[in-house]
């Protein structure tokens, strides 16, 4: 019997829209695509009416009736109720049957109430495009409405994904399934469905051919293509793959074609000799050589290990930083990533002028250790160097003055011992003078001293300061995750 093969495809969308009558089908699926991105990124930003305006540009490159509803979504964030209420009706008018017609409805109840009183067999490819990016918040509906009035009792809603299914050839039976096999939507190919967030089973039927089956996670906000190439030969046998940590990047047979997958992963596979690699980042990965046999199910269950090294991440407010980490010193400038066996580390950031920052990081194995650091300055010298050369220059006139009064003295006791000197001698007041000098300069240069001391020992500036972040995973790192 003839077997199909599906084949899930992942499409990425980069170009802007030409005129639609230029495009192809698919080509058009990937610019509504990017107008899917565009929209959830901008309703993660906050911009909700750009929002409405990139699903609504989606809608009208793919009349897909869940832009309509991510529409509606989008202007009730913005507080445009009558723009939400049009939309909300306009996907029902388009989907008479949709599985949420009875919330839909009562939401549009609610939104007019509110504003009227506020004013197997084959092989699969799936592509799929994240709309709202990594470590951004999940879509949510509802509304925060104008200060002074309560939101809308309208409850949280998810953005709509859609699912298109294509078969070669076309014509054959494409039936939506829960994870207990009850049949949710029939069609037959091609076909648009809108589905909620969730896990389904799709079924292909074609009566020349063996019904083809795959597993299909739908998350919220995405637009799945899926291509079921129906073909004949049994020459197929089946690969599952797992791993102990659920979501690593599988490779077969070409590993610079790209991952064909993550775990828990399974599709069919040419009969003969394979490799497969299994990797996720923070971890070994591993690699495995088969032989997979007509009709035969090959399992593999890959044991990750972590790696020995995690990673330091420092970031300072300087760019002439130096960085030593165990009494080494990098050539690198700040910012800067680097990998350290796990353990215990002694990190030193420095830079002239500036105070030093010393701290003891642990690192964690397969993962990124990040340190923001500031550096303060130092305080300055000068006062104390100027008060340190006061102080000098009061002692210098302080010997000099002590020599004069020596010599004056030694005169006058020379006078004194030959008879000579007279009680009124003036040279009696010079040389009251020079000691008064002489005392009052030592006394004035001790005083200096002793302020150029304070300023040298005395810091009023705050160190220099650092925080260490809590580790990420690799897995989390965007680099990581390409």
């Amino acid at each position: 019997m003839k077997r199909a093969i599906i084949v899930v495809i992942a499409l990425i969308l980069t170009a802007a829209p030409p005129a639609l009558s230029q495009v192809s089908e698919e080509e058009s699926m990937e610019i509504a695509r990017e107008f899917m991105e565009l929209g959830q990124a901008l309703y993660a930003a906050g911009k909700f009416e750009d929002a409405a305006e990139a699903f609504m540009n989606a809608y009208k490159t793919q009349p897909f009736a869940a832009f309509l509803f991510n529409t509606g979504v989008s202007y009730e964030k913005a507080e445009k109720w009558a723009e939400a209420i049009a939309n909300f009706q306009r996907y029902l008018d388009e989907e008479p049957e949709a599985s949420d017609k009875t919330e839909v409805e009562a939401r549009i109840a609610t939104l007019k109430a509110y504003a009227a009183e506020a004013g197997t067999g084959g092989t699969t490819f799936i592509i799929e495009k994240k709309c709202g990016g990594e470590g951004q918040p999940p879509c949510e509906g509802g509304e925060t409405p104008p200060t002074g009035a309560a939101p809308p009792p309208t409850p949280d809603v998810a953005m709509k994904s859609i699912v298109q299914v294509r078969t070669k050839p076309e014509g054959a039976k494409v039936v939506f399934m829960d994870l207990e096999g009850n049949d949710l939507f029939t069609s037959v190919s091609p076909v648009q469905q809108t589905l909620e967030p969730g896990k389904y089973e799709l079924r292909v039927e074609h009566p020349e051919f063996q019904k083809a089956f795959t597993p299909l996670n739908v998350s919220e906000g995405r637009i799945y293509v899926v291509v079921v190439e129906l073909s004949q030969g049994t020459f197929l046998g089946y690969l599952n793959v797992k791993s102990n940590v659920e979501g690593a990047k599988v490779y077969l047979d070409d590993k610079e074609a790209g991952s064909v997958g993550e775990t828990p992963w399974g599709n069919p596979v040419p009969t003969g000799d394979h490799t497969v690699w299994i990797e996720y980042p923070g971890y070994k990965g591993q690699e495995k050589e088969f032989t997979l046999g007509v009709g035969d199910t090959m399992e593999i269950d890959a044991q990750l290990d972590r790696v020995e090294h995690g990673e330091l991440e420092v970031v300072t407010n300087v760019d002439h930083a130096t960085l030593s980490v165990d009494g080494k010193i990098d050539p690198g400038s700040l910012p800067l990533v680097l990998q350290f066996p796990a353990g215990m580390h002694q990190v030193i950031v420095e830079a002239k002028g500036l105070k030093s920052y010393i701290e003891d990081v642990e690192l964690q194995q397969g993962q990124r250790t990040k340190i923001l650091v500031r550096l303060n300055p130092k305080p300055k010298r000068t006062p104390a160097f100027i008060s340190f050369g006061i102080a000098l220059a009061f002692f210098s006139a302080g010997i000099a003055f002590a020599v004069k009064s020596k010599q004056l003295n030694d005169d006058m006791q020379m006078d004194l011992n030959n008879g000579y000197l007279d009680n009124n001698d003036p040279r009696q007041h010079q040389l009251l003078g020079w000691n008064i000098g002489a005392d009052a300069s030592f006394l004035l240069g001790g005083i200096m001293s002793i302020v150029g001391i304070v300023y040298m020992v005395r810091d009023p500036l705050p160190d220099s300061e650092g925080k260490v972040k809590d580790p990420m995973e690799f897995a989390d790192l965007p680099e990581y995750s390409k």
